[in-house]
């Protein structure tokens, strides 16, 4: 292992690597703003230090010699690797981390589709976006803000509702074309319905003026995101939060089985410990997803 104690004094080094570069004492002074007697100090102390002649002086400029060029190389690839890693620290250090736990069914089906118009308002700040079914915990530090799916009331944790929302059946286009004949809610008897075993279909049965039991039997998920993924395969029919299917519907990828909607008591609600509030890039994104969720209130109306 080397012995650091060893090195050479970084002045002495970025002394010579100035005079090597320049060919010149004059010039070296002037980039260091030293005065060239005390550039030459500093290169003779170097000298001293290592016992050995690193540059010969000519009228016309300065020479290296042997172990002066060997040792250049050396100095200047040192020089460049402190000089990159501190560059690298600087900017780190510029740039502000946001850690967010994210239900995957949000972050895939809402969040993703947005994130772009927060980062070319909030380009120094950079999101780490931690997406899992289990909620992370922003009481215990796991990450900054958290988008969890309730009827809210955790403790210890400020909370904001982003948007109601509400029930909706869908499936692709060609599962109901499968399906048939397909006029009332009744006619999905025979439909595969898929579960989600973070949903219940008995609101979205009770709006339909269905009095059917909960189903038992069929494809069960749980996450939405796989559900909605299953019904653009084709699968079945899946029960999905508007805020969520909205996209999927607008592209062409699944359609809202008749004009019935369900309200439910859950929402999304984004939360956060109230001394975070001091961190500016925390601010910055519960401001950012407020005015979002507003926008998405207003377009549903």
């Amino acid at each position: 292992m080397a012995n650091f104690r060893k090195l050479p004094p970084l002045p002495e080094l970025t002394a010579f690597e100035a005079i090597a570069r320049h060919r010149s004492f004059t010039k070296a002074s002037r980039e260091l703003f030293l005065t060239p007697g005390a550039v030459s100090q500093r290169l003779r102390q170097l000298e001293e230090r290592l016992e050995t002649q690193l540059v010969v002086r000519t009228r016309a400029s300065v020479q290296l010699t042997s172990d002066g060029a060997r040792y250049l190389d050396a100095v200047r690839d040192a020089l460049s690797k402190l000089a990159n890693a501190s560059e690298s620290l600087s900017a780190a250090a510029k740039t502000q981390r946001l850690r967010l736990g994210v239900m995957p069914a949000f972050a895939s089906n809402w969040l993703i589709n947005r994130l772009r118009s927060f980062h070319r308002q909030y380009p120094e700040i950079d999101v780490e976006i931690q997406s899992a079914i289990a909620m992370a915990k922003v009481e215990a530090g796991e990450v900054d803000i958290g988008i969890r799916w309730g009827k809210g009331g955790w403790a210890g944790l400020e909370q904001v509702k982003l948007f109601p929302d509400e029930l909706l059946a869908v499936c692709s286009k060609a599962y109901l074309k499968e399906l048939g004949r397909v006029r009332s809610p009744a006619d999905l008897k025979n439909a595969v319905l898929l579960r989600n075993a973070m949903q219940s279909w008995t609101p979205w049965f009770e709006r339909a003026g269905l009095d059917w039991p909960e189903p038992e039997r069929g494809p069960l998920f749980n996450d939405s995101t796989l559900a909605l993924q299953a019904a653009v395969q084709s699968q079945g029919v899946a029960l999905g939060r508007r805020m969520l299917v909205q996209q999927l519907i607008a592209h062409g990828a699944l359609v809202q089985l008749f004009d019935i909607t369900a309200s439910i008591e859950e929402a999304f609600y984004v939360v956060y410990l109230e001394t975070s509030l001091e961190r500016p890039e925390v601010s910055a994104f519960l401001e950012w997803i407020a005015a979002a969720a507003q926008e998405e209130r207003l377009a549903a109306c």
